[in-house]
């Protein structure tokens, strides 16, 4: 079972002038209310409530029209109406794939998850600020932005978070209905039926995944073969956790939360490179090893071109030493480590580290189309070690 799903916004202003005409900071005492939830996202229970249409104005599968008919409408994501400056959080861990102003939802974020081995694209819509980068790795919870009404919106009263899930890879985020070619504009794609097809193949009802806790079904975006070799890779590293007890690492998911994740505390010093990145023949041992405050960091890489070129899949290890105890750490991580490659065709059974069992941590990774690509592992912001690898 999956834990640990993360709304994209946890409180809203009541849905009152005096509350959401004015900016999150500035709200006067007693405005803030938790987000309320659609239980089992069972939205007939509350759609004659008097209090969720006005936060919720519109649901997946509704239109511009009547945002809680999720039956006649092709609405790919929700509204949650709220005041200007209400902090956004990022529903998973892994890396920001698009940011910036866009026509039509302006300020957007769209952070790119491995879920069950396949793609889910979270979007962040209209938003007043945003806080990250292309490319940043972010954790579940972390404040990305706040809520505007940048982009097609209806003044002050129009701050609100669009919020979609696009299940298939696009070169656009949010999924805008670019493929169903009607001859009608967007609104009126939303207000009708004839794309909603297309709603159903390329997202997935956010209320329904964060309900469920991410365990409903959605469409997978990897090919065959690669699903076939991630389902091997999965199968032995549940394996392992059987084997050797309750894993240090969930293999089933990325986006699972962490079972520590403490904010890493500002850099007090900066790391101390002993010697980074010793590339040798790709068959020898290549390793970096970086002092970072109390500890001493070892990143094996095996031989991880070789075992890319033959099996579409490597690993290689992290080690951790106490300076102060001479031994290997053990137990939860103050500063947590951060593994990304900068192109995005490498999945990783643990991009985000936070804990550690026994001083050393496997780190398994699965091509996902080939090219050339530099892994990075990084702490504070900081880069541990560098691996270039290539898969043709």
């Amino acid at each position: 079972m999956m834990t640990g799903r993360s709304y994209p916004i946890t409180h809203v202003a009541k849905p009152l002038d005096e509350c959401k005409s004015v900016r999150w900071e500035n709200m006067p005492s007693g405005c803030s209310i938790e987000l309320p939830r659609i239980k089992g996202s069972n939205s007939s229970l509350y759609r004659n409530n008097e209090l969720y249409p006005l936060i919720y104005s519109s649901l997946r599968g509704g239109s511009y029209s009547d945002g809680w008919d999720v039956t006649n409408g092709a609405s790919p994501g929700i509204d949650i109406v709220t005041s200007k400056g209400t902090p956004v959080q990022s529903i998973g861990d892994w890396t920001v794939v698009q940011v910036g102003y866009k026509f039509g939802i302006g300020n957007s974020i769209t952070v790119r998850h491995l879920y069950n081995w396949s793609y889910i694209y979270s979007s962040y819509s209209h938003l007043d600020e945003m806080y990250v980068e292309l490319g940043d790795v972010v954790a579940e919870g972390q404040l990305i932005g706040k809520v505007g009404n940048t982009g097609t919106t209806f003044g002050q009263y129009g701050n609100h978070l669009d919020f979609q899930l696009t299940t298939t890879t696009q070169d656009f985020y949010p999924y805008s209905y670019r493929d169903c070619n009607v001859g009608l504009t967007y609104y009126d794609m939303v207000n009708s039926v004839m794309c909603r097809s297309y709603m159903m193949s390329n997202t997935v009802d956010p209320i329904a995944f964060l309900e469920s806790q991410g365990s409903i079904k959605i469409n997978n975006s990897l090919n065959t073969t690669t699903k076939s070799l991630a389902g091997s890779i999965k199968n032995k590293l549940e394996k392992a956790a059987t084997t050797h007890g309750s894993a240090t690492v969930q293999p089933t998911l990325i986006f699972d939360a962490l079972e520590a994740k403490p904010t890493p505390p500002p850099i007090s010093k900066p790391i101390e490179i002993i010697h980074s990145t010793v590339t040798m023949p790709w068959s020898k041992l290549v390793r970096d090893i970086v002092n970072y405050k109390s500890h001493q960091y070892h990143i094996i890489w095996l031989n991880a071109q070789e075992e890319a070129q033959v099996k579409r899949k490597f690993v290689f290890y992290i080690k951790i030493y106490n300076l102060d105890t001479k031994q290997l750490t053990k137990g939860v991580l103050n500063d947590r480590i951060v593994i990304r490659d900068d192109k995005g065709i490498i999945a990783f059974n643990t991009p985000v580290i936070g804990y550690i069992r026994d001083g050393i941590i496997e780190v398994t990774a699965l091509w996902l189309r080939p090219w050339y690509t530099n892994l990075t592992v990084e702490i504070a912001g900081q880069q541990l070690g560098s691996y270039g690898i290539t898969l043709q």
